[in-house]
């Protein structure tokens, strides 16, 4: 959310109002009616500016006879004063979408010259749309209408026969749509018909997978609120995707559901069609389904249409087309679209990058499950016999497929790598099939297309077979290894393409790598899974060319560093090192630093770690934060702690510099998984100064070394009961992760040892924060509250002691015993708790204590004050009983029948409760009645729990505490709304005179205006019956006034009779200063509005009433020093401080009135007439309830002129709107009042925006520029940011383009805070088109610094990098050349954006550029800390 978007709301505004442009539409709608009249053309409710959504009305033609020849829906609007003589109008996008989706209409846009008696037409064409969405910036689009396109009165009746011939055209044209729609369906769901859902050869082996039900289940069940109705299934190659999509196709139309399924990869442009001609026949066909309960389109692999050098873009452009055209209609919610494509092109392909942003289902590899079934389809226990890298690299369900079908022939088990399944199919398919073919050609065959591939830099190029070929190609293409399309060929993946690649390079005993020199081919970044593919494939069959290759890119100068990385962090990840590579390494030390330390970080082997670290050990000692090489060798260390934990803090020990070493150790501990090192734990104490660092520490050291954490955790445990709240999430954090991370793992793992850290910790907190009684009673503390609830930060420990110390006690240990005597003798509540909890497990343990409590009268009445004390007091004590002998149990009910409370005696003299004057006797007792178990009651204590039971209402029972529920009581009245219909006069005259005596007995919160509005809604639904009764209170001097007044607001609100009613609303006029007193005021004017709603002689005396209260004293206080600050709030205030007093109840009464024809100047009257006797804040009122009560236009403008005769910005915040509007158009009327607020600072930074529109309006065009120029010279900080959101919005606009521009460029070297924020939050708003202000713009603010905007920054470069790619490459450099405050996110989105640009220029084989992006690419990598750009290469390698 932009808070710069959300600040602009908070001025107070006032509703819309009527100005002269309704004038203008209604004499368009005059002229609509006359051009047409008697004509073949009959207008329906056509009507310019129409609330209607998209279009206002249509056109019938009928012929001579009248009778209807076709129909023309129409958008009307009036024709704009400055397009004037120039034949121009702009047509809404809304409108041309409208006629996008409703193919089966007509749609004509007017424009309507009253003036000239003209209308302006456009007839909404297919290519008309093309043109829009090529042309237009998607809101609206000036067009310039033909000769031919303007009906007046003299070519009226041509232009009907045209729109005749129109319509027919149309007719004609869907009808030959409608043929081919079906044919279109079919013809491209056979495609799907050649995908085997099923593993090779196998039947029946199809997997089913979760993103199938996902799928399904989508398209079924209706979309939320804001839902896309798209949905990507998004995985790596060879992850199945197309399986799913035939699957999801026919499960849909098994249910009935049909779909218009297109495979992208086999897409044709049917003969004698354009690219468009292709779009319109897709677009119908999928139209042909709307109509149907669900519309569902799927695209399978979009990005087969989406390879880089792919000259022929226009069936994706279409593809993209298409799915735009159907998504963006909000209204059509019955479309689904599902799109398949490969995460790498969704993220780096120009146009399939707006895709990205819709919700995604991720496809990921098989479950070892689910291989396993496939397997055991080929041989039942087969996977077990498999090891660990082969079950990994099986889980790809293409590496799956391969398998299956090379283990049929050789049973062969291991396969660690594509590259060795891809042996076996050679071998099967090539070296085995001599018989069938000509070895040599089939190979020449593969080669040659692989050549192909690499020549022409596209995975698809044209073949040409030479005829004598024919047998071993069409063999190839047999077995599935050449795909043909048309006069083109591919593999049939692009990892088959490496493998053929590397493997001629092997053949032939030359080099890629020397190739790519000798042919000075481009080194870019998608060559880099086929040189990866080669180099592996060398190291593994051509050991001497690998080293010659190695070299060459090491050390020759002439590979780019990319390839150079790609192929060090490759080394840096092998398990088995070759000593070629230890070689090279050390070289690099000495020759490269750059590239040697960029390599480092990535190592993990513990080999490469022997190596390295006697080559840097020097250097570690003397490093610094800062230094080039500190980000490399803190990876470094990162990567090894995990093996040669103690090895690397020595290291870390060794650092020089304190804190270098300091933040290195506290970095990397974080990946160490060994805490039992002295060395590593040594840095507890160094670094763990923080409850945070604490915590954190704790929790990675648990699972290796636990002696270490419960030494430690009294500390945190420390902090999490110390009562302070825990406000801000970085403390809830800490307590939540000490609490789940650290102190759980240690309750359930080494309870027994974990048990007295706790108790002594809780016993200490308990004692700390203890707080003594006020009466001498039992102590509590601030560690665990009365009302503790789950979410509390103690709660947590507080259950958990209680628990286990419950154990202890069920176990009879002897510490559990100590423990119980040394609690019950804090005399603390939470003491008595744990206690008394504990107790109950095991109560015959502790008879002599319970008899000693049970003895200590004081104690017991104490104990049953305290309501968890209470409880758990009662539970122990009922658990106790069947277990003592009857000695004990006589005593027991002996003190239990004695006892005595001291609330007994406390008198309620009122008898306001119970009616008792003792309310309280016996109640505590009663308690301890319920705890003694009925079958063990005597005689005496029966009797007495009869009798307390009799006395004091329902039996008790003892219930456990919710302390969920809050201490906050909600008021209401006496009963349920049903209840209340059913109360008679007599119950409520009574409910009026006293409630206390009403609600005897009952234990409520009363609110008396609760039950009056219930009294109210009663009357008003049975009038009748209560209408003697609300007269009849009027007359009882004692009855408060607020039911007298709802009852007759309720006969007001049932539609009574007035004139019936009238004597008892004079009464309640008559006593309004009571009411006012009582602060019931608000309910007369409630009711008068119900009364004043028709005309009528009583309103003479209510105006009178209302106008004496208007008038009457009020102290305002408006501060006029309030003028001198930027405070937007303040409006608000003054506002509100005089719609909510009895003056300002009154004014809304007195404009309600004035809704009356016949009363509407005598209101506006009045408040022109006392303008100078109302204080400010019922000036504000009287014009705020004139718009939203009685708005008109006239009459309003001379209260708003009158009224605005002193320097109060409020005016202006309320008024903003018509005052624009008066500036632009006649400034001569509000100048007075901008002058006098021009030097008020609140009103600055609205004033400021009025003027900037109002430099482009003739009449105010030279002192707009004069007083704006006044206003800015005054640089003040919030006026300035004001206008930047403004200026970037109207880019854009043909009127205030320019000068946005210079006002963007005047101010972007500013560095204050709030205006270079306002430039980032708004800068994504820039038109793609104006990309080149934008480096001007971040060229500035590039000079001073760049601490933040850089989301802001990408998100803009994102939107612009498709159109224009250079502009935004050259603003990424500029970027990274000045090192810019560039977050890890932040450099995964630029290496993003920097891609696509990249793919663009090799799209168009503008080599020059792309190898300027190479340049920065390369910088960006070997400069590069974070995981995130080797992220995105990998992405890229795999794809």
């Amino acid at each position: 959310m932009k808070t710069e978007k959300m600040a602009e709301d908070t001025y107070f505004k006032p509703r819309k109002v009527t100005d002269p442009n309704d004038r203008l539409d209604e004499d368009g709608n005059w002229c609509i009616r006359g051009l047409f009249r008697h004509t073949q053309a009959i207008a329906h409710k056509v009507e310019c500016h129409d609330k209607s959504a998209n279009t206002d009305g249509y056109i019938e033609l009928v012929d001579d006879e009248e009778r209807p020849v076709g129909k023309l829906v129409v958008q009307a609007k009036t024709y704009k004063s400055k397009y004037e003589g120039q034949n121009k109008a702009e047509i809404p996008a809304y409108f041309v979408a409208y006629a996008m989706r409703m193919r089966n209409e007509v749609c004509i846009f007017f424009s309507v010259d009253a003036n000239e008696n003209k209308i302006y037409w456009k007839y909404i064409s297919d290519d008309y749309i093309r043109h829009f969405n090529n042309d237009g910036d998607n809101i609206i689009h000036t067009y310039e209408f033909c000769d031919d396109e303007i009906v007046t009165n003299k070519n009226v009746a041509t232009t009907i026969d045209r729109w005749k011939q129109i319509f027919n055209d149309k007719i004609a044209q869907l009808t030959k749509e409608k043929k081919s729609t079906e044919e279109v369906m079919t013809e491209s769901g056979s495609a799907f018909q050649r995908i085997n859902t099923y593993f090779h050869d196998l039947k029946d082996s199809f997997v089913e997978r979760k993103e199938i039900d996902l799928l399904c289940k989508w398209v079924k069940e209706g979309l939320q609120e804001k839902e896309s109705c798209v949905k990507l299934l998004v995985g790596n190659a060879g992850m199945g995707k197309n399986v799913i999509i035939k699957k999801v196709i026919q499960r849909l139309n098994a249910d009935g559901i049909r779909c218009f399924a297109i495979k992208a990869d086999k897409l044709q442009t049917p003969v004698g069609y354009s690219s468009n001609e292709h779009l319109e026949l897709l677009r119908n066909t999928f139209s042909s389904l709307i109509q149907e309960k669900r519309a569902v389109l799927i695209i399978d692999q979009i990005d087969a249409l989406s390879q880089y050098i792919n000259s022929d873009r226009s069936k994706l452009e279409n593809i993209i087309t298409l799915i735009k055209l159907f998504s963006e209609d909000k209204n059509m919610r019955n479309v689904r679209i599902i799109v398949s494509c490969r995460s790498f092109d969704l993220d780096f392909d120009p146009k399939l990058s707006l895709l990205g942003r819709e919700p995604q289902i991720k496809l990921g590899l098989l479950s070892k499950e689910d291989v396993e079934k496939v397997l055991d389809r080929l041989k039942v226990g087969l996977y077990k016999e498999l090891d660990d890298k082969t079950k990994t690299v099986l889980q790809t369900p293409q590496h799956l497929n391969l398998f299956c079908r090379v283990y049929a022939k050789n049973k062969k088990k291991e396969y660690y790598s594509i590259t060795e399944l891809y042996d076996e199919l050679w071998l099967q398919t090539i070296g085995l099939a001599e018989s069938k073919i000509n070895k040599e050609v089939a190979e020449r065959i593969l080669y040659d297309l692989a050549l192909k591939i690499y020549d022409d830099e596209t995975l698809t190029p044209q073949w040409d077979n030479d005829t004598s070929e024919l047998k071993e190609a069409n063999y190839l293409i047999s077995e599935g290894i050449i795909e043909q399309i048309d006069n083109r060929a591919t593999f049939f993946h692009q990892s088959m393409y490496d493998y053929v690649f590397a493997r001629y390079y092997k053949k032939e005993k030359c080099s890629l790598i020397q190739d790519l020199l000798a042919k000075k081919k481009h080194q870019g970044i998608f060559m880099r899974s086929t040189v990866n593919f080669v180099l592996d494939y060398e190291r593994a069959k051509n050991a001497k060319q690998y080293k010659e290759d190695v070299k060459t890119i090491l050390f020759s100068g002439k590979i780019r560093t990319h390839i150079q990385l790609m192929l060090l962090w490759a080394m840096a990840n092998r398990e088995d090192i070759l000593p070629f590579e230890k070689k090279s390494i050390k070289e690099l030390y000495s020759l490269n630093r750059l590239l040697f330390f960029s390599f480092i970080r990535r190592t993990y082997n513990k080999e490469w770690y022997q190596i390295i670290t006697p080559l840097i050990a020097k250097e570690i000692k003397t490093m610094r934060i800062g230094d080039a090489v500190y980000e490399n060798v803190y990876g470094y260390f990162w990567n090894h702690v995990q093996q040669s934990t103690e090895d690397v803090f020595k290291l870390v020990d060794s650092i020089k510099d304190e804190k270098t070493r300091n933040t290195i150790a506290r970095n990397i501990l974080r990946a160490t998984p060994d805490y039992t090192f002295d060395i590593v734990t040594k840095w507890y104490n160094v670094l763990c100064d923080t409850p945070y660092y604490k915590a954190d520490f704790l929790e990675r050291a648990l699972p290796t070394n636990p002696q270490f954490v419960l030494d430690n955790i009294s500390e945190l445990i420390d902090y999490i009961l110390a009562p302070q709240k825990k406000e801000n999430h970085h403390e809830e954090h800490v307590v939540e992760r000490t609490l789940e991370e650290v102190c759980t793992p240690l309750m359930e793992k080494r309870p027994e040892d974990f048990y007295p850290i706790l108790r002594d910790r809780i016993l200490y907190a308990i004692n700390t924060y203890r707080v003594p009684s006020w009466r001498d009673g039992i102590d509590y503390n601030n560690v665990f509250p009365l009302m503790m609830d789950q979410h509390h930060h103690a709660y947590a420990l507080h259950e958990w002691f209680g628990e286990m110390l419950k154990r202890q006690v069920q176990h009879q240990t002897t510490n559990a015993i100590a423990d119980i005597k040394y609690l019950l003798g804090q005399r603390e509540a939470s003491c008595y708790c744990f206690a008394f909890r504990a107790m109950k497990e095991s109560p015959s343990l502790f008879t002599d204590d319970i008899i000693a409590i049970l003895k200590d009268t004081k104690l017991v009445d104490d104990l049953l004050s305290y309501s968890d004390a209470t409880y758990y007091f009662l539970e122990m004590l009922r658990a106790w009983f069947p277990f003592i002998d009857s000695d004990t149990l006589t005593l027991c009910q002996e003190l239990i029948y004695d006892f005595k409370s001291d609330s007994d005696m406390q008198p309620d003299k009122k008898r306001s409760y119970t009616g008792a004057f003792y309310p309280h006797l016996g109640y505590e007792q009663r308690k301890l009645i319920w705890a003694i178990p009925e079958n063990l009651r005597d005689s005496k204590i029966k009797r007495k729990k009869q009798e307390l039971d009799r006395r004091l209402g329902l039996e008790w029972k003892n219930e456990k505490p919710d302390h969920e529920v809050t201490a906050a009581v909600v008021c209401g009245g006496l009963m349920s709304n049903e209840q209340y219909k059913t109360v008679s006069c007599e119950v409520w005259q009574k409910s009026f005179y006293g409630i206390k005596d009403f609600a005897k007995g009952k234990f409520r919160y009363f609110d008396n205006r609760v039950h009056a509005d219930a009294f109210k809604q009663c009357v008003s639904e049975r009038p009748d019956y209560f209408v003697k009764f609300v007269f009849q209170i009027f007359e009882e001097e004692h009855i408060p006034t607020i039911y007298k007044l709802s009852g007759l607001d309720g006969l007001t609100m049932a539609d009574y009779p007035k004139d019936q009613l009238l004597p008892l609303l004079w009464k309640s006029m008559d006593m309004f200063d009571q009411l006012r007193q009582e602060g019931l005021g608000y309910r007369l004017f409630e009711v008068i509005d119900n009364v004043t709603t028709t005309e009528g002689e009583h309103i003479d005396r209510i105006v009178e009433f209302l106008k004496r209260i208007i008038l009457s004293d009020y102290i305002s206080k408006y501060d006029a020093s309030i003028e001198d600050k930027f405070d937007n709030d303040i409006t608000n205030d003054a506002l509100n401080a005089g719609v909510n007093s009895t003056q300002g109840h009154a004014i809304q009464s007195l404009a309600k009135i004035g809704k009356l024809q016949t009363r509407k100047a005598v209101v506006y009257d009045f408040f022109m007439d006392t303008c100078d006797e109302l204080s400010i804040e019922h000036q504000l009122s009287a014009m705020f309830y004139l718009q939203k009560e009685c708005y008109d236009n006239e009459l309003y403008n001379k209260i708003m002129f009158r009224y605005a005769n002193r320097p109060v910005t409020d005016y202006l915040f309320l008024n903003s709107n018509k005052m624009h509007w008066f500036w632009c158009n006649n400034p001569e009327k509000i100048l007075p009042f901008f002058r006098m607020i021009l030097s008020k600072r609140r009103a600055k930074p609205i004033l400021v925006q009025i003027l900037f529109f109002g430099m482009q309006y003739e009449k105010s065009k030279e002192i707009s520029k004069e007083m704006f120029e006044d206003i800015l010279s005054q640089n003040e900080e919030e006026v300035i940011r004001k206008v930047i959101p403004l200026a970037y919005k109207h880019l854009s606009d043909e009127t205030y383009g320019e000068q946005s521009e210079a006002f963007l460029l005047r101010f972007a070297n500013d560095n204050r805070n709030e205006i270079r924020h306002s430039y980032f939050v708004w800068c994504s708003e820039m038109p793609e088109s104006k990309i080149e202000l934008f480096k001007d713009l971040q060229a500035s603010w590039l000079s001073s610094s760049l601490e933040s905007g850089f989301h802001e920054i990408v998100e803009y470069l994102e939107k612009c990098c498709n159109n224009y790619p250079y502009e935004s490459y050259q603003c990424i450099k500029m970027l990274i050349d000045r090192k810019s405050n560039i977050t890890y996110y932040d450099e995964e989105e630029l290496l993003k954006i920097l891609l696509t640009t990249y793919r663009i220029f090799m799209d168009d084989e503008d080599y020059e550029k792309a190898n300027e992006v190479m340049d920065v690419f390369d910088n960006m990598m070997l400069n590069s800390y974070s995981n995130r750009m080797s992220k995105v290469l990998k992405e890229i390698e795999e794809n």
